[in-house]
């Protein structure tokens, strides 16, 4: 039996508006810091309450019963629009479509999934501290290095070397291992989904468990594609939903299609987004060349590590059967996809588009009608979104060795509204149809048109939503925001679009001096714990210490014996000292092979 004892383990539940770092990383000052939180959400903007549970009916089918926890105490109800029905004799077909009618009562899925989600995304908002305090802290020492230089003065001495290194790791250090844990909560995470997808569709999920989907699978995206599993393998952090691809506008982007492909300056800027980048060379911790910073050496080591494991793992496969598997590894290599900026937007816009909607329907419940002062989307969400595009576009081409003008048109074409489109069904199918796969490559907008009917059941069900909140409808309406937001956005198009660069590859690390990425990181971390602050804390979050670990190990069996016909999954659990008590730690490494 392996011992630890450690101070951070399990992620805080609390509900401050900034992430609270660990005990080893001192904690940013909202007046010290550098990039404050641009305002997302009204101050006054609360979460819709949900009215709580009832006793659950002995009338109800077998199936919902058996879903429901027996002994769990009164919570918060995931969705003020499904109620309870009422419970009277029917006949066997109202049985079975009783079925997917969610019991008042919560089930045991629900409860671990919502403190997992909640766990995953407070991991992963401490892991976005430590890399924050460790660029800064970077950035810092390397500014004070060039100024001694440029006025002749002697560098540091060796001591103050030694100990600004050994802070560095430290940090560093403590990046890296709580990016493994958020990797094991969300394996976690998505064995139990593919447990539940086979007992129904995700849609049948409450609102409120769907919201913190979104978010717990946006934090992951944005904050766990820097592990060294991001750089191998195809997915990295939660890959739930993989229908969360690009959504292409053709209508809005016709005339600049149109241009690119008819006039002689348009189709000398194809040739020139038509060279490859050597992605390999850039990092996308600070899109700098041959990064020698700490992160990224580390990083590197590890990435090196990890693929010499793999490579083994290919040969020993190959020896087995090497006519089948060569075949594989090549198919493999050819369909390799990084999740990165560009998949995580549609999380971002659906994540977004749930929170205004609670707060609409929250000031309508207070006043009666909805307030357009303190429900409409703020100018400081229009920037971040902009940030966003611009981050996940240089990320594309300077890191993922993307070519073509498709992917930067795809991204800056969010927030459009092609009123020449087609409008969406009114029969509570999604606003997300119209998704294709942003990797894909050039092609004729009829030909993507036509890919988007071949998507399949299973995306179609991961991305169920209804009417009331379709995004373009809520994040995108007509006010002074959005205009000055669309300007923007098209001003920022044509700058990236304008070739100042002799390359490609130049012109993108100029934009990348241009636009920094810390700032966009630092926002987006001021965002999720907003967001987190405006649900409502996860039951399990609640109680007390020696319960979580009692949940802990109910996880551990409950993987055990019902996902290991589907999954093999790898335990390096460890037991860890608590108010006296050996206990397993509740943030042991949990794998799937």
């Amino acid at each position: 039996m392996q011992v630890h004892t450690t101070l951070n383990r399990l992620p805080s539940a609390s509900k401050s508006a900034s992430p609270s770092p660990s005990p080893s990383t001192p904690a940013i000052l909202s007046e010290s810091d550098p990039h404050p939180s641009w305002t997302f959400f009204h101050p006054s903007a609360t979460y819709i309450p949900h009215a709580p549970y009832s006793p659950p009916s002995p009338l109800l089918s077998p199936a919902s019963t058996t879903a429901t926890s027996p002994r769990s105490s009164p919570t918060l109800s995931p969705n003020l629009h499904r109620q309870q029905q009422p419970s009277t004799p029917t006949n066997n077909h109202n049985n079975n479509n009783n079925k997917n009618i969610p019991s008042s009562t919560p089930s045991t899925h629900h409860r671990i999934l919502d403190h997992c989600f909640h766990v995953s995304i407070e991991t992963r908002l401490k892991q976005a501290e430590a890399q924050y305090l460790a660029s800064t802290q970077e950035q810092a020492v390397e500014q004070q290095i060039k100024e001694r230089e440029e006025l002749h003065q002697p560098p540091m001495s060796a001591l103050k070397q030694d100990d600004w290194r050994r802070r560095q790791r430290t940090l560093v250090d403590e990046a890296v291992v709580l990016g493994r844990k958020g990797s094991n909560v969300e394996a976690i995470v998505d064995g139990i989904l593919k447990s539940h997808r086979s007992s129904g569709p995700l849609q049948t999920l409450p609102r409120h468990l769907k919201h913190r989907l979104h978010l717990c699978q946006l934090t992951s995206m944005v904050f766990g594609r820097f592990d060294v599993a991001s750089s191998t393998n195809n997915t990295a952090g939660l890959n739930i939903y993989s229908a969360f691809q690009s959504r292409r506008h053709g209508a809005s982007r016709a005339a600049i299609q149109q241009h690119l492909a008819n006039s002689p300056q348009g189709q000398k800027t194809r040739s020139f987004f038509a060279q490859p980048v050597s992605s390999a060379s850039y990092c996308r911790r600070h899109h700098r060349k041959d990064c020698q910073r700490t992160c990224c050496t580390l990083a590197k080591m590890q990435q090196q590590q990890h693929k010499a494991l793999e490579q083994k793992k290919k040969a020993a496969t190959a020896n087995a059967n090497a006519n089948a598997n060569s075949s594989n590894i090549n198919t493999n290599t050819r369909q390799q996809h990084v999740a990165g900026l560009v998949d995580a937007i549609p999380a971002f816009l659906k994540c977004s588009a749930m929170s205004y909607r609670d707060i609409a329907q929250c000031l309508a419940e207070k006043h009666g009608a909805k307030d357009e002062s303190e429900g409409r989307v703020l100018e400081g969400w229009y920037r971040l979104l902009l940030e966003m595009m611009t981050q996940a576009v240089i990320e594309a081409y300077l890191c993922d060795g993307t070519t073509g003008v498709d992917t930067l048109l795809d991204v800056f074409s969010y927030g459009d509204l092609a009123e020449d489109e087609e409008e969406p069904a009114k029969d509570g199918n999604n606003d997300e149809s119209h998704i294709s796969n942003s990797s894909a490559t050039e092609g004729t907008l009829n030909g993507r048109r036509a890919s988007f009917q071949g998507q399949t059941n299973s995306n179609q069900e991961a991305t169920a939503t209804t009417t009331q909140d379709r995004q373009d409808d809520i994040l995108f309406v007509k006010s002074a925001e959005y205009e000055a937001f669309k300007k923007a956005k098209d001003d920022r198009l044509q700058e990236f679009l304008t070739m100042n660069g002799s390359s490609v590859e130049q012109h993108f690390v100029d934009l990348a001096s241009k636009y920094p990425l810390i700032v966009f990181e630092r926002q987006m971390t001021h965002y999720i714990a907003r967001s987190q602050k405006l649900l409502v804390d996860p039951k399990l979050s609640r109680v007390s210490t020696i319960l979580i670990h009692l949940i802990s190990w109910f996880i551990f069996i409950f993987l055990r014996h019902n996902i290991h016909s589907r999954l093999t999954m790898t335990y390096e659990c460890e037991y860890i000292e608590r108010g006296g008590y050996w206990i397993l730690d509740p943030t042991c490494n949990v794998g799937v092979r």
